[in-house]
């Protein structure tokens, strides 16, 4: 739990932090054009939809069926849109000359008055922003409890995104303070939604989640950042830099995504064994009702874990009760019974022997 903490954290912070970027580009005085914050958005884009549908979605419905996994993940689309209508939409005004202009001209307590009001709408802004950092710190630790290349991914996609967050919260405070540290000062607070929604998440789930639970999770996840994308970070990108070269960058971005994804793909099922059989011996072991023995501590296939039918006097004897138990679904709790029962000599002669065996079940049958 306190790594799976510290890793959540360590990666919230480093995709919440990014905003300070966002805002380095704008109190250096060499803040990127609209269009390549466009394209920085689109390619952001495309790596959260990779990451929503290809990964979290797709796990999800795997695990827990068709229409469960789809349930958890519009609950998620749901859950934002209600949450979308409170919060104002984060954007960057662009810096406009004909307004400078005008603003020289304006005499010292209209220049205030207005300041201030570019001041509110940044600070509005940078609300905004944290409530919707909120969730992606909840993607990210939930997504490190998955595994690390889950979390880092999740990290990076929303780090780029982030970026042009911090443009948007520096750049009204900027131009109503003057003051490039409380536009840095601003823009970084905004970002530490992020680790908060580590602590949150931390504090409601303990202990580690059932499998099935945290791939629903993740799955409402995939369907927050989706929503996300679609409705925020895609109009943005289409306005700063076009339709056409933002629709290549999000093609770009899911494309470096899924390249990363076929390095090795994590599920759930991988990331959380089965418990351990109780060994026989050196290890478990179950025989199959006919065909060739498997190796040892191997599962065999649906086809030879179909039950015998004994009579209660068969079951008496103690070889059928090996083959029986051992043949039976291949079960734990059977073999953790036979354990119990047979000597482990009795088990080694029943494998040797299996051929002899499965002739006289047949037999018996």
């Amino acid at each position: 739990m306190d790594s799976q903490f510290l890793l959540g954290i360590a990666l919230s912070s480093i995709g919440g932090l990014s905003t300070s970027i966002g805002a380095l580009f704008v109190i250096m005085s060499q803040a990127p054009s609209l269009k390549m914050l466009g394209l920085l958005q689109g390619f952001a884009a495309g790596l959260m939809l990779s990451i929503s549908f290809f990964d979290l979605a797709h796990n999800a419905i795997n695990t827990l069926g068709f229409l469960r996994g789809n349930l958890w993940f519009f609950s998620g689309v749901i859950f934002f849109a209600i949450v979308a209508n409170f919060i104002p939409e984060p954007t960057a005004p662009p810096p406009d000359k004909k307004s400078k202009q005008v603003g020289r001209e304006e005499n010292k307590n209209t220049m205030k008055k207005r300041r201030r009001q570019v001041l509110f709408s940044g600070i509005i802004t940078a609300i905004g922003i944290s409530l919707h950092n909120f969730p992606e710190g909840m993607a990210v630790y939930l997504g490190s409890m998955k595994g690390l290349r889950v979390g880092l991914n999740l990290a990076l996609a929303i780090a780029l995104h982030n970026i042009p967050e911090g443009v948007a919260v520096a750049l009204p405070v900027y131009f109503a303070t003057e003051s490039k540290w409380q536009a840095f000062k601003l823009a970084s607070l905004s970002g530490l939604a992020e680790p908060l929604g580590v602590i949150i998440v931390a504090c409601l789930f303990p202990t580690s989640l059932n499998p099935e639970i945290l791939e629903g999770l993740l799955a409402s996840v995939g369907g927050v950042m989706a929503f996300l994308t679609l409705h925020e970070m895609l109009p943005l990108a289409f306005e700063y830099a076009g339709e056409k070269k933002s629709v290549k960058a999000v093609f770009c971005g899911m494309a470096f995504m899924s390249a990363r994804v076929v390095l090795g793909p994590i599920t759930i099922s991988n990331m959380i064994s089965e418990p351990p059989l109780r060994s026989i011996g050196p290890s478990a072991i179950r025989l199959p009702l006919s065909g060739h023995p498997p190796s040892i501590g191997t599962k065999p296939n649906r086809a030879s874990r179909k039950r015998p039918v004994f009579s209660t006097s068969k079951l008496a004897r103690g070889h059928w009760l090996i083959v029986w138990c051992a043949t039976c679904r291949g079960n734990s709790e059977y073999i953790s019974f036979l354990n119990e029962s047979i000597p482990y000599t009795s088990i080694t002669a029943c494998l040797l022997q299996q051929d002899a065996f499965r002739m006289r079940l047949e037999n018996l049958q």
